[in-house]
């Protein structure tokens, strides 16, 4: 079986997965700040989803896809503020690119390893929907209209 397929075929289980392991990153960043009297901020929740997070993402992935002696790798790259992009329709100068990086690797037994990623913005906040202030529309039009 291909991975395309144990993925797709498991693909309720593995949502459940990665929505429980988004909560756990969450509340691990409360437990952090509570620990350091402080509210968590956007960077704080950032973080908390790259440490732990990924390693459930991974363990996830690797449960479904491993009766198809498949392996993956998972990793997430921390990348609030910075890098910075520019782009010819974004005048005014540069903006944040995204807070979170992930990547995933799949290297089968024969053939070239695919590779794919997803770069995600963040925003914490308890308004809902999220109203996107005039001060992130210019991350907004990178990407509604990405160059």
């Amino acid at each position: 079986m291909s991975a395309t397929s144990a993925l797709w075929q498991s693909r309720d289980a593995l949502i459940q997965s990665f929505h429980i392991a988004t909560i756990c990153g969450i509340r691990d960043s409360w437990r952090r700040c509570e620990r350091l009297n402080t509210t968590p901020q956007e960077p704080d929740f950032v973080a908390g989803i790259v440490t732990e997070s990924t390693p459930l993402i991974h363990s996830a992935l690797n449960s479904v896809l491993s009766p198809w002696r498949i392996s993956v790798s998972v990793c997430a790259v921390f990348c609030h503020q910075k890098p910075e992009v520019s782009f010819s329709s974004h005048p005014s100068g540069s903006c944040e690119l995204g807070d979170i990086l992930f990547a995933y690797v799949h290297t089968p037994k024969i053939g070239a390893p695919r590779r794919n990623a997803l770069l995600l913005q963040a925003k914490a906040s308890a308004q809902q929907p999220y109203r996107i202030p005039t001060s992130e529309a210019d991350q907004l039009r990178l990407y509604r209209d990405w160059p």
